[in-house]
């Protein structure tokens, strides 16, 4: 208990280095630890220093490796043996640093500054290596003081580029509208705008558009595509920025135990952005009482420990919440800098029994129900589940021993009634752990700097100087009103600080991000936002063919992909339609599902129709409309199968006629059978009213027959009931459905036309050009990068802290500008401007048709449209060298430009190869 004295810095020589342990690669571990090195001035010698707990098995080895290094060593190459060397008193080991094989001491010294050396712990259960994390340059210190004030920064808002850089940061890219908004609003009035704004719900939205499928009514995708469309077009953009910078640090995963889930996946991301601009200590319970959170780190139905059958809490959530989530592995100062003990140790936050603690607490939740009717919390642990609503506690799996959280504060074990479950106090007591327990946590120094950082990180610059979190810290600790965790000033800090609006930080090296893939496609598609959603009408007059006409230029070419909403029940169905066909400006085609089109002959009595696969078998009936000739319509019988695309039917009259046909075939539908009532669900209006019949043709292993079905009920224009002669209870997808009606031919009404279908689904893997991420699944609760990642190299040895470069390799760098190319050059068909993500299927429409003038697109224009472009794309920042690059190869003999007259296709040619280039410079893909 004697008064601390810090050490002199003299007294501890070297650079700090520092590495957190985690799970390696292909370990299933909850093992942590950290360690650090000093390496001395000369470079002679390393003081290594290292903690760990949580293992899965004894340890067999302790190793610091390297990565391989100018081609002179393998990967993972021993350079120093913990396990042969001998500790010093305190603990610590003495490294004197020495040749190891090919590597002379200095290429040992560079690989130590470059981030290419390792701490590698092996265990029983993993011989190879349980826990592992490489060394970086650190910034410690035994005392603090703080930094002093900031420089004013002018305001420069009303400026294009000024506005655009804001946007950047402060959204998913910017928009010729949003840049206009924020120079009449400033920065602040827009700040306040946004958070005025109502939230774009993700959930309503994936609801809006779940499937029909019963099997996968909400898979991942409807997730993923539900966030490529907010993240594009919603108009509470900094609250949509900020709710994803929060999916990064507080992360859920479809990867995992979410996977197609999307219900429980959506609801999550509602959460962060219903607190997005609320207190953190809020937006902290709500995480940890979310379902989604629930089951991704089993905090879901943890019950309390059993001593009989050695059962005890599971620890996943208690680990994360703490290491990711709030106040991570070690102690740091109110900017950031690493706690060191007067040995120059790192200060661990926390260790195992606190975990074990926190494990406790997090006892007795399970999925959403009611109370008791004497208003007691309920007593089910096995309630039906429920994706959306906050979890719940069953108190009688509450553990109620005593548990240690953080800075030793101690819950005490329930005692007296609170150890009664026929009393209220024991469901009081029960229900306090948790707000106790989380109130331990958000009262903890290091949550300010921990997720401040982070923020920063995810917002404006990855290696964000002290001066520049320390002031953000401050307004997370006080708002200025004496409130803690407002995160309204905290997003305010962030955006409005020196560092993030001086344009002199422009020109720092050590200020910036790299955009992460996901953020370089959000800006590109934000920059060239597709046209407007347009109003039309249609009409289908006794064909498949539905011919739609806009009261504008719809600017569509055939081939195009298009998004229809049909309005009214009996209406075509609404979904993308693929390659339209264009009849005038403002007419195109599209062919109405559920209807088989087809050309007949008849010879006597045997009508031969040609469908390109009809999927028709003998002995199936149909229901043939003859739309041309003089055969009588009816329901046949399919008599022989020639071929796929080849059938014939007999009827009772001989004659000699051809001519056009159709019928009615649905499928891509699915259905349920409970009982012997059976409910069809079709992907559009079926037309069909209690009374009619249906030829049905149910996939293999089904329990009823195929044949024919009277239509019972119609309970919605996409569902309908039949009554089978057996009781089963059964579902599947994919029946074939005959309706043995006339198809639906002759309607008409109000059409909407979009432009985006917003069908990206997965985007990490899969294509030859894909963007190495996708948004909410990340490979584990780590995210797609670490905070304090550092990319090996000259960047680590100077000790920047570079996140994104952990998705950076030759291959995605590849992958990245393929698809960014296949989607500004991938509809060669279309000379009105128009393309789209991901590959031209129409997923997200691109529009340049806005810089597609003879004033931008001539020669003496060029200029003017590479500033025009890259204003929006990176903010002005494109350097004069790449400008001048852009310009002379656009302006260029290359890309033929016809005068007084230049054709769209020239123009539009001129266009994409300057917006290309833009969006290929380092300009663009560095955020500054």
């Amino acid at each position: 208990l004697s008064p601390y004295v810090a050490t002199p810095p003299a007294q501890i020589p070297g650079t700090l280095y520092s590495a957190n342990l985690v799970a390696q690669s292909g370990a299933l571990s909850s093992g942590v630890g950290s360690a650090t090195l000093r390496l001395s001035a000369d470079g002679t010698q390393a003081i290594l220093r290292y903690s760990y707990s949580g293992l899965s098995a004894p340890v067999t080895a302790r190793h610091i490796h390297a990565d391989t290094y100018l081609g002179k060593n393998s990967q993972g190459q021993i350079i120093f043996d913990i396990d042969t060397a001998t500790p010093e008193l305190d603990g610590s080991y003495v490294w004197t640093i020495t040749p190891s094989g090919l590597l002379t001491a200095a290429d040992i010294v560079e690989i130590i500054k470059e981030g290419k050396s390792y701490l590698n712990v092996h265990s029983v259960n993993y011989p190879n290596g349980e826990i592992n994390g490489h060394f970086s340059a650190a910034a410690g210190a035994a005392t603090f003081n703080p930094p002093p004030p900031p420089p004013k920064w002018l305001d420069d808002h009303a400026n294009s580029d000024a506005a655009a850089r804001f946007l950047q940061q402060a959204s998913f890219g910017p928009s010729r509208s949003e840049v206009a908004s924020v120079k009449t609003l400033g920065y602040d009035g827009w700040i306040n705008q946004q958070i005025a704004r109502p939230i774009s719900s993700h959930l309503s939205t994936v609801f809006a558009v779940a499937g029909t499928n019963a099997n996968s009514y909400y898979p991942g995708t409807l997730t993923f595509n539900t966030w490529w469309q907010h993240s594009v077009t919603a108009p509470d953009q900094l609250r949509q920025r900020v709710a994803f910078a929060l999916s990064q640090i507080l992360v859920v995963s479809e990867h995992g135990p979410l996977a197609d889930n999307g219900r429980a996946l959506s609801a999550y991301y509602d959460t962060l952005l219903q607190h997005s601009f609320g207190n953190f200590r809020e937006l902290l319970e709500a995480v940890t009482l979310s379902p989604g959170m629930g089951i991704y780190l089993d905090m879901r139905r943890n019950d309390k420990g059993n001593l009989i059958l050695g059962t005890h809490p599971n620890e996943n959530y208690a680990r994360e919440i703490l290491q990711l989530f709030s106040v991570g592995l070690n102690r740091m100062w109110p900017d950031g800098t690493l706690v060191l003990n007067s040995k120059g140790d790192l200060v661990p936050t926390y260790d195992q029994d606190v975990i074990l603690g926190f494990s406790k607490v997090f006892t007795g939740w399970n999925y959403y129900q009611t109370n008791q009717a004497n208003k007691r919390l309920p007593i089910n642990w096995n309630p039906n589940a429920d994706y959306i609503r906050p979890m719940v506690l069953v108190p009688s799996h509450h553990e109620l021993d005593t548990k240690r959280l953080l800075d030793n504060v101690v819950l005490p074990a329930a005692y007296g009634a609170q150890a009664n479950s026929a009393s209220n106090s024991f469901d009081l007591y029960s229900s306090q752990d948790l707000e106790l327990a989380l109130d331990s946590v958000f009262y903890n120094d290091n949550v300010g700097p921990f997720i401040c950082r982070q923020l920063i990180q995810r917002l404006v610059t990855s290696h964000p100087s002290r001066d520049y979190l320390y002031r953000v810290v401050q307004k997370f600790n006080n708002n200025g009103l004496g409130v803690r965790g407002d995160m309204k000033a905290v997003i305010k800090a962030i955006l409005l600080d020196y560092e993030s609006r001086s344009p002199a930080m422009q020109t720092s090296p050590t200020f910036g991000k790299l955009r992460e893939p996901l953020l370089r496609a959000t800006s590109i598609a934000r920059a060239l936002q597709a046209p407007v959603s347009l109003a039309g009408t249609y009409s289908q007059n006794g064909s498949q063919i539905v011919t739609v006409t806009t009261p504008t230029p719809h600017r569509l070419s055939s081939s195009d992909d298009v998004v229809l909403n049909f309005a009214g029940n009996a209406a075509p169905n609404s979904q993308v339609y693929y390659n339209v066909a264009v009849t005038g400006p403002r007419t195109f085609t599209v062919n109405a599902q559920g209807v088989a089109m087809g050309t007949y002959s008849q010879t006597g009595t045997t009508i031969t129709v040609t469908n390109s696969s009809h999927g028709l078998n003998a002995g199936q009936q149909i229901f043939l409309n003859f739309t041309s000739g003089t055969a009588p319509d009816g329901v046949f019988t399919v008599a022989t199968v020639v071929s796929s695309s080849v059938f014939t039917v007999t009827t009772g009259v001989g004659a000699s006629l051809s001519g056009t046909c159709l019928f009615a075939k649905w499928t891509g539908g699915d259905y349920s059978q409970l009982g012997t009532n059976i409910t069809f669900n079709t992907v559009a209006a079926h037309g069909l009213i209690a009374g009619n019949k249906v030829y049905v043709v149910f996939p293999s292993s089904n329990p009823s027959t195929n044949g024919v079905y009277r239509v019972t009920k119609i309970t919605s224009p996409k569902q309908f009931i039949v009554v089978s002669s057996v009781s089963a209870t059964n579902s599947n997808s994919n029946p074939i459905i005959l309706p043995l009606v006339t198809a639906p031919t002759t309607r008409q009404g109000a059409v909407t036309i979009k432009y985006s279908s917003w069908g990206m689904n997965y985007t990490d893997s899969g294509s030859s050009s894909s963007l190495s991420q996708t948004p909410i699944n990340a490979p584990t609760v780590f995210n797609y990068f670490f905070p304090d990642y550092k990319y090996q190299g000259i960047l680590a040895a100077a000790g920047l802290t570079t996140p994104e470069f952990q998705l950076t390799s030759d291959t995605s760098i590849v992958l990245q500008m393929n698809f960014i190319s296949s989607s500004i050059f991938n509809n060669g068909s279309n000379t009105n401007g128009l393309s789209s993500f991901s590959g031209g299927n129409g997923s997200i429409a691109l529009d340049l048709g806005p810089w597609m003038t003879r004033t931008l697109t001539a020669d003496a224009g060029i200029p003017a449209l590479v500033d025009s472009l890259a204003s929006v794309l990176c903010a002005g920042q494109l350097s004069d060298s790449a400008k001048s690059i852009i310009v002379s190869y656009v302006a260029n003999p290359r890309f033929p430009y016809g005068t007084p007259a230049p054709s769209f296709t020239q123009m539009r040619d001129r266009v994409r190869a300057a917006a290309h280039l833009i969006v290929a410079s380092p300009e663009f893909a560095i955020q500054r």
